[in-house]
């Protein structure tokens, strides 16, 4: 469980919520000692998230051999 001062979070408060990840928590501390904890809520299921798939997808955009399937509709 990873945890910041109150400070440092204010100061990079967008970064933090950015990088929070489903189950993970950030514990927030005023002169060491707990005060709060940070999660991310849960997003529904079911419909379109914009960013949701973010680095899910990759393409190898040099090798053309696929096209060969479509090569009477490139014509």
């Amino acid at each position: 469980m990873a945890t910041m001062t109150i400070d440092e979070a204010a100061s990079r408060l967008s970064e933090v919520i950015a990088n929070l990840r489903p189950g993970e928590e950030l514990i927030l501390t005023r002169d060491a000692k707990p005060v709060a904890k940070l999660q991310p809520t849960e997003l529904p299921t079911g419909m379109a998230i914009y960013g949701r798939g973010k680095d899910t997808c990759s393409f190898n955009t040099d090798d053309e051999s696929h096209l060969a399937d479509f090569a009477e509709y490139l014509q």
